[in-house]
């Protein structure tokens, strides 16, 4: 009995990608641009429609099977931007570790006992600005979300989560530039800032973002009894 595990860690690394969208052709900056407007437009329609007519109107766009639900049509219509975006060259890579955060295990924990207050769903990507201090498990936010937006694709395998996340070179900021020093992942977050359950946190970061930058966020969380 001495060897028995009895514990279960959780450890997060996060890998952003940074491309130069100024090395794209005249084509592929135009197709980008009408990608984003369809996605737009599809998103607009949807507030509009009765769920059944809309997504059989659009299901030949998705490789995901719908649900019911706002949260999968949202994460669908992100998935299929970001499976036909053109990137451009990449010129950086950052990797970190980062926080996984109390936040989220409440939220999983209560699925374990029937309680569904929290479908566990990671589906937002969270960039702030804050410059105080370390990330902490005990953190319930951002300490200053700026922006956010849909995760791009899930999958797991073998106790691993992967999702992935990306800013588009025009979506954020719309001008000028920024210089992104937090990062999170959110369970069951809104499209407004500090919502959703805190399942990660990332800090001390220095991702310069512009508007000929794009970036692509790969998340992994690994779950190992140990």
């Amino acid at each position: 009995m001495k060897n028995l595990n009895q514990k279960v860690k959780v450890t997060g690394e996060i890998t952003a990608k940074f491309h130069d969208q100024k090395t794209l052709t005249e084509k592929q900056k135009i197709e980008n641009k009408n990608l984003v407007a369809k996605c737009d437009k599809m998103v607009e329609e949807y507030k509009f429609t009765k769920f059944d007519s809309y997504v059989n109107k659009f299901r030949k766009f998705f490789n995901r099977r719908l649900k019911k639900t706002k949260l999968e049509f949202m994460l669908a219509v992100r998935d299929y931007m970001f499976n036909n975006y053109h990137f451009g060259k990449l010129v950086n890579v950052d990797v970190h570790k980062n926080v996984i955060c109390n936040a989220g295990f409440n939220a999983l924990t209560r699925l374990l006992t029937g309680d569904t207050t929290y479908t566990g769903e990671i589906n937002k990507a969270l960039f702030g600005t804050g410059t105080t201090g370390s990330a902490s498990a005990s953190d319930t936010t951002l300490e200053t979300e700026t922006y956010r937006n849909d995760i791009a694709s899930a999958t797991a395998s073998s106790n691993i989560a992967y999702l992935t996340a990306f800013l588009t070179e025009a979506e954020y900021p719309p001008s000028g530039s920024v210089t992104i020093t937090e990062f999170g992942n959110a369970i069951d977050g809104t499209g407004t800032v500090d919502t959703g359950q805190l399942w990660s946190y990332l800090k001390g970061l220095s991702w310069a973002k512009d508007t000929s930058t794009a970036i692509v966020v790969s998340c992994k969380y690994t779950f190992a009894s140990v």
